[in-house]
């Protein structure tokens, strides 16, 4: 067993141009197939400088599958998808249809005439709908040998090389933030894909414009591989002067892109291609081109499209630094006092921007930290200010929290009990207070109040 995500096609198998025109309605009325939405508050994906590019990866298998012999109930071919030249029974011992059932040897059941073997399959009304038994069949299985079709022979008219990058087969949509990725070309190259604003659909002025605000997933033939039955990876863009370790369809996100926040993904639909010794496909996904006597419609003869091994990851260039060392950065003190006060092994849950020129000065390879917080222009935060003590000074808040921290126990420091009358603001947790005898000032640790007698019990710490 494999899991995969499967987007139902359901072809008719009939190459006309009334039919793609139905075809295109058919795509855009059930846009979209399938939709994740992330949590509220996303994650930072933008890199800290103009030196490192980080990337969304997509990768896994894809696969058109062919229109299948399958099975149905007796006497409702007319409503077959699949059309009357696919009516086929799998017999098991005798033929037994009294209850209307042609058999398939998948799934076992008992009737009055014995043990039998049989698969009734559900398709849905719409395709946002429950399913429900429609006595026709729905989606069919993927097989090994299915039949191939529609052999890739021609990148251009006449051109037997191969210069084809990209058959898109699925039109997507990634929202983050108030960003998109948009694809500008057709070659699936990594300069094709940008990050632009999103605008919603009621921002837009058509639905050209809203849906031009996506991308395409697809494969990357070679000359004589045929377009439906056979497997293929998904299309990879990444090439070694990337710098990344990952293969698949890679979004760029640079620095000036600003990209963080909640996530939306969603697949539109499938792109209604045309085939025609060469594939061609329209700007609006759900079109189809100009229509030829020749042309076939590549949905038409596809049964499903199968994606195995899907993911979508994201990756860092590292500055293309040859820093490939897996070193944990951790912030510690350097002191060599012998007093301490023990703490608890800490993981900071928030962590602080690295520069690339940090990462390779400190041996650790640049991350995408989704934990990172934003400044307000959406970049990652890589120091703060520390305004709380006598000096004021400048770091990443990991280091300012373990200099603070080592500063506070590495040698004793008086604890004053004090009570004060708790009048005119003298009892606050801002204050310092300063005790002359012996020329120390103290900070509030803790406050507890007498409501009875108007007094104050205060806990200090010597700064």
């Amino acid at each position: 067993m494999t899991t995969s995500l499967v987007v139902s096609i359901n072809g008719d198998g009939t190459d006309t141009e009334d039919n793609a025109d139905k075809w295109a309605d058919k795509i855009k009325a059930a846009c979209p197939i399938a939709e994740y939405t992330g949590n509220i508050s996303g994650g930072t994906l933008t890199p800290t400088d103009s030196g490192t590019t980080n990337y969304i990866v997509i990768s896994g298998k894809i696969k058109l599958l062919p229109r299948i012999k399958t099975s149905g109930r007796k006497g409702n071919w007319d409503n077959n998808p699949l059309g009357d030249s696919y009516q086929e029974m799998l017999q098991y011992k005798d033929e037994l249809c009294e209850d209307g059932l042609y058999w398939h040897q998948t799934v076992s059941g008992e009737n009055e005439y014995g043990r039998y073997y049989c698969q009734r399959y559900l398709q849905a009304d719409t395709p946002k709908s429950e399913p429900n038994d429609t006595n026709t069949p729905g989606i069919s299985p993927d097989i090994d040998k299915a039949e191939e079709m529609l052999q890739f022979n021609y990148s251009a008219i006449g051109d037997e090389t191969d210069t084809i990058s990209k058959i898109a087969v699925l039109q997507c949509m990634l929202v983050i933030g108030d960003k998109c990725a948009v694809e500008t070309g057709t070659t699936g190259a990594v300069s094709d894909i940008v990050w632009k604003t999103y605008k919603t659909p009621e921002q837009c002025a058509s639905d050209d414009e809203y849906y031009q605000q996506s991308f395409t997933i697809g494969f990357d033939p070679k000359i004589g591989d045929c377009l439906i039955g056979t497997d293929f990876d998904i299309q990879n863009n990444i090439s070694y002067q990337l710098g990344l370790d990952a293969e698949g369809t890679a979004i760029p996100i640079s620095k000036a892109d600003k990209i963080s926040g909640k996530v939306l993904f969603k697949i539109l639909g499938p792109v209604n291609s045309v085939f025609d010794e060469i594939t061609r496909r329209h700007p609006s996904f759900w079109r189809h081109t100009q229509w030829n006597t020749t042309s076939r419609l590549i949905m038409a003869n596809v049964s499903a499209i199968f994606l195995s091994d899907f993911e979508i990851t994201i990756h860092s260039d590292n500055g293309l630094v040859n820093n490939t060392g897996d070193a944990d950065l951790v912030y510690m003190s350097n002191t060599t006092e012998t007093f301490y006060n023990k703490k608890d092994d800490l993981e900071f849950e928030i962590s602080s921007g690295l520069t690339t020129a940090e990462c390779q000065e400190l041996d650790v390879t640049q991350s995408i930290k989704l934990s990172t917080p934003l400044m307000g222009d959406n970049e990652a935060v890589i120091k703060i200010t520390d305004h709380t003590h006598t000096a004021t000074a400048t770091a990443k808040a990991e280091q300012l929290y373990v200099n603070q921290y080592y500063e506070e126990y590495h040698k004793p420091l008086l604890i004053l009990k004090t009570g004060l009358q708790d009048r005119d603001s003298l009892a606050r947790y801002g204050n310092l207070y300063y005790h002359p005898a012996l020329s120390k000032t103290f900070y509030t640790q803790g406050i507890s109040r007498s409501l009875r007698y108007a007094e104050a019990t205060l806990q200090l710490k010597e700064i």
